[in-house]
């Protein structure tokens, strides 16, 4: 079973991406890691994770630890937040 994010997260919590939401399939199944804590974008929940340029709403990501019954293909990351 997987578990969302708290809001409370540190920054450096290992995150990967949840269906909940479209977009940044590029994304998914790379293990994430925070870099802010969660804060408050009109009225959501987000975070910013490393290698992207914009946030994403929290409810988007488990925790990747967490996460059981489900395999992730390991992919690589450039600096330049591209996955190849």
């Amino acid at each position: 079973m997987s578990r969302k994010v708290p809001e409370d997260a540190p920054i450096g919590t290992k995150v990967v991406l949840n269906d909940g939401y479209c977009g940044w399939d590029d994304k998914r199944g790379l293990v994430l890691e925070t870099v802010t804590v969660p804060s408050l974008m009109c009225g959501t929940w987000v975070v910013w994770v490393e290698g992207c340029s914009g946030c994403y709403a929290l409810d988007g990501f488990d925790l990747a630890d967490e996460v059981c019954g489900k395999s992730f293909e390991i992919k690589e990351m450039g600096s330049d937040g591209q996955v190849g």
